[in-house]
């Protein structure tokens, strides 16, 4: 807390005296992103006549001349009433072991993060093909290409010097290397159920010294705890609002991190801190230079499904469709995976945002699955959906309470946010046929101040589709219940006309032919990995198309369905089907047995696109959109949609 410590005693006592007055000023404790002259010099007239040292007015005008002195002073008294450091201290693993299971992105973040940490490192796969981890090689590649504020600096040398890089390990995993852990880190594809995996965590449960932990949480462990951070899931859609959640923060000159699920692993948002720290001295120091002022994170089941302590300030479930249920073997467990995210809201400025169950009931259509009983009967998914949620909620909060309870000396005012929902107020309430949208804020049990409703034109949003409307109102909400001083409903809306889609998703990649005379629109969609995901793309799409439909097939809600009858009310507005793909045969076939018969059913993608070529109308339009998983043909959805993009604009196109 000492802010001149260069100008004596004197002044450092005032400028003890002086964070303490500021910080009551502002109760909430959090830097304002562009704070009024005018309210700093009347805090610092108040200042002089309540303090009367000798070189107080001296401090006082050097502690004014930045915006970061004032941001300093907030932070660190926040930091003294709270007794919290702002982040892990970049050594803090020294002398430990940390393993990282799986080698993709995420592992690998993990390992540069854990290494920096002071840790020693190992890394294991399955995939005997997987790259050698080289920790050293991989941070200095990160530095070379990430952001410009950390340059290589002699701090950033000593920081890369202090971890202790063992070992990869591919193939087998070997129970040695387990048994010498200290910290395991889960990669999100890796599951519990894997044998040495489970083997620690009951070692774990037993006393053992081992920690088990996800990516996530070993993550956030790194972040300042009074970063901002919004938490994103669902079935379908929520890298969809994460991206316009950051992009309505980023339109506020707001820095936000994005990733978690989709872009970069929270991981490297973690090590940027550690960095800076390094680089800049304590985070309480860096006033305004944070690397980020808030964080965006999309978080999947699998992610959700891993054991640790996360921390957010605002977490949203979208929707919760089957999927995934390969690795889940339940809707009752995979809502439970999902609603692990509400573990992270503690206080009462925390938000928790799930689907009203109310508006859930028939927006989608309905269809027949098999019962425990086997009699077949009608389920609505969203509505059963956002039933489960609901009470996996409130199990999830049952079990914290009891955690808490029994844990000496912690107290919580409030554990699992303030409930709003997605239909209904408070929450966010949108008309699709006027467009507008009510955005309602609950209100704070620790505050007499009631919330008002906002009132929100999105037509600005129409051009990127129906269901992209009531993404972008969510987005304006989880921005919103940030800081509702700060990121008002008024300054959010300005950054709705700028709002644009992540790729893959219905995008428009090329138009054959004349576009302004019946051109034909070739459309990516490659993220709907699953059929929700593709009604919903196919309900929003007004021309007549001709749908590309296939991949690998993700397990049905009944035993020996696939689920694609469900496609076919999206489907009859269309022109026709083109199904491909390991799964095209047993789709084309459940196709048919509900009343549609796909044009044609080939092997690979490319003779899909080649097929539509010819036989698409003129004024329709192509849409890939698969409603499965890409892993017989592809590394990934966006390979797979990259690939068709090559491949439409290899004809004759030209690109939109």
């Amino acid at each position: 807390l000492t802010v001149m410590s260069s100008q004596g005693t004197a002044r450092q006592l005032f400028s003890c005296s002086y964070v303490c007055f500021i910080a009551r000023q502002d109760r909430r404790l959090t830097p304002q992103p562009q704070p009024r002259s005018h309210a700093l010099a009347r805090s610092l007239d108040r200042s002089r006549k309540s303090l009367s040292l000798q070189n107080a007015d001296v401090v006082i005008r050097e502690l004014s001349s930045t915006r970061a002195s004032l941001s300093r002073a907030r932070r660190g008294y926040a930091e003294m009433c709270s007794g919290r450091h702002s982040i892990t201290s970049g050594h803090d693993l020294q002398g430990k072991t940390v393993v990282i299971v799986g080698l993709g992105n995420s592992g690998r973040s993990a390992a540069r993060l854990a290494f920096v940490r002071g840790a020693t490192v190992i890394g294991v796969d399955h995939n005997c093909s997987c790259k050698q981890l080289n920790v050293v090689e991989d941070i200095e590649r990160y530095l070379n290409f990430g952001r410009n504020d950390f340059a290589k600096t002699a701090e950033v040398d000593r920081c890369l010097s202090v971890g202790s890089f063992l070992r990869t390990e591919l193939g087998d995993f070997k129970e040695a290397t387990f048994q010498i852990a200290d910290i395991i880190v889960l990669s999100p594809g890796v599951p519990l159920t894997q044998p040495q995996v489970a083997a620690a965590l009951c070692q774990t449960k037993q006393g053992s010294k081992c920690t088990v932990i996800s990516e996530l949480a070993f993550a956030s462990q790194c972040l300042p705890k009074m970063l901002p951070i919004v938490a994103i899931s669902g079935t379908n859609g929520k890298s969809t609002v994460c991206s316009f959640t950051a992009q309505l923060l980023a339109s506020c000159d707001c820095r936000t991190f994005m990733g978690g699920n989709i872009g970069k692993p929270l991981s490297d948002c973690a090590l940027e801190f550690i960095l800076a720290e390094h680089i800049c001295g304590h985070l309480a120091d860096l006033g305004h230079h944070w690397p980020y002022d808030a964080a965006v994170v999309e978080c999947s089941s699998y992610q959700l499904d891993h054991p640790g302590t996360l921390r957010f300030d605002a977490a949203c479930i979208l929707n919760l469709t089957p999927d995934h249920l390969e690795r889940h073997k339940s809707m009752a467990n995979y809502a439970t995976a999902k609603t692990q995210i509400f573990a992270g809201l503690r206080g009462t400025h925390t938000l928790a945002v799930l689907p009203k169950r109310e508006s859930a009931r028939g927006r989608h259509q309905s269809y027949q699955v098999e019962s425990d009983s086997t009699t077949d009967h009608i389920v609505d998914l969203d509505y059963d959906g956002a039933t489960l949620l609901e009470k996996c909620r409130e199990a999830v909060i049952k079990t914290l309470m009891r955690r808490v309870s029994e844990t000496p000396n912690e107290r919580v005012a409030c554990i699992g946010g303030r409930l709003a929902h997605i239909g209904s107020l408070p929450g966010v309430k949108v008309d699709l046929n006027t467009k507008i949208a009510i955005v309602h804020l609950p209100s704070n049990r620790s505050s007499s101040r009631q919330n008002s409703p906002s009132y929100v034109d999105l037509s600005a949003v129409s051009s990127l589709g129906t269901h992209n409307i009531l993404n972008a109102s969510i987005a304006l909400l989880m921005a919103h219940s940030l800081s509702p001083k700060d990121f008002t409903v008024a300054r959010l809306k300005v950054g709705l006309d700028r709002l644009k889609l992540l790729p893959h998703r219905m995008q428009l990649v090329a138009q054959t032919g004349n576009p302004s005379f019946r051109g034909i629109h070739w459309v990516n969609d490659s993220k709907a990995t699953n059929i929700e995901a593709a009604i919903v793309g196919l309900q929003s799409y007004g021309r007549r198309a001709l749908v590309l439909l296939g991949g690998k097939a993700k397990t049905g809600t009944a035993s020996n369905e696939l689920g694609f009858a469900a496609l076919v009310p999206a489907l009859l507005k269309h022109q026709g089907v083109i199904t491909f793909g390991e799964s095209g045969s047993l789709i084309a076939n459940e196709l048919r047995e509900a009343g549609i018969n796909p044009k044609a059913e080939v092997s690979q993608l490319s003779d899909a696109v080649t097929l539509a070529r010819a036989v698409v109308r003129r004024g329709g339009a192509v849409i890939l959109s698969p409603a499965c998983a890409s892993f017989d043909e592809f590394d990934s959805f966006a390979q797979r949609g990259e690939v068709f993009t090559h491949l439409v604009l290899r004809g004759n196109t030209s690109k939109a």
